[in-house]
């Protein structure tokens, strides 16, 4: 595997984990209702979003 590939896939890999664990749901829910799905879909959406451009950054530093 290429070293510019790891930094997006672990990226990609806490993006759905924040996706599916949820892992800010309880200061959400001291918010108020909906704010535990808005940090928790804004936050893997951060992260995808990194992984995208920590992609296209490796890929052109890949090429000759």
């Amino acid at each position: 595997m290429a070293k510019s590939a790891i930094l997006p896939l672990l990226l990609i890999l806490l993006g759905v984990f924040t996706g599916l664990a949820k892992p800010l749901t309880p200061l959400g829910d001291s918010y108020g209702p909906g704010w535990a799905d808005l940090l928790n879909g804004g936050l893997g959406f951060v992260f995808i979003i990194a992984a995208a451009i920590a992609a296209i950054a490796g890929r052109s530093k890949a090429r000759p």
